[in-house]
């Protein structure tokens, strides 16, 4: 009984940490403000990410001056894919990377983004609103879908009563000017409760 006890203890020991620590470490490494600030559209050839993601000889985004949501995130969710056995190539071919960053890359008002690209490519699983945990993606509407935003999730902020308020994130927006931790209402000046959409990714193995 003792040496299944240590086997378990030394297991919990040298486990890896989840796909989410790994977002939430990679976040820190970028400056707020880095990378040109806040840019959307992305320019001309680049895909808002700040550098070049490859895939062997093929580019899935091209980095630039300037980023915006979809593509910090999207590049924060590949290098921490990246850190799993066997890389990003474990769990995509070239041309299922691109068409990945399509659909994490919101191709139609109000889509799921992260939330429908990573359940879609058996990355990651859907996740409801009271289980989220930071390092999960986000992507949120406002009621009216004319705004929507790509995120890494921080946590929730709540009234005296329990009701969701405000959203915390990690991303690029504009009045932050670019990359920066930050929060948003939940409701008519801000998100929609109901189009708040959240995914846990994971790494090819732990699915």
């Amino acid at each position: 009984m003792r040496l299944a006890l240590l086997v378990l203890v030394i297991g919990c020991h040298h486990a890896q940490p989840s796909l989410n620590d790994r977002v939430l470490a990679l976040i820190h490494e970028y400056p707020e403000h880095g990378f040109g600030g806040y840019a959307w559209p992305a320019a001309p050839g680049t895909n808002g990410t700040t550098r070049d993601l490859a895939l062997g000889t093929e580019t899935i985004a091209h980095g630039g001056a300037g980023n915006h949501c979809v593509g910090i995130t999207f590049e924060v969710f590949w290098r921490a894919l990246d850190s799993c056995a066997g890389g990003v190539a474990a769990a995509l071919d070239a041309r299922a990377a691109s068409e990945f960053r399509a659909r994490w890359f919101v191709p139609e008002r109000g889509g799921h983004g992260a939330a429908e690209a990573l359940p879609l490519y058996r990355l990651g699983t859907p996740v409801a609103l009271a289980d989220a945990r930071p390092g999960d993606f986000v992507q949120a509407w406002s009621r009216d879908g004319t705004f929507g935003h790509s995120m890494v999730f921080l946590g929730w902020q709540r009234d005296a009563s329990g009701k969701l308020v405000k959203i915390r994130f990690w991303s690029s927006q504009p009045w932050t000017e670019g990359i920066a931790e930050s929060e948003l209402p939940i409701g008519d000046d801000g998100v929609d409760l109901e189009r708040i959409f959240i995914a846990r990714a994971a790494c090819p193995a732990a699915r």
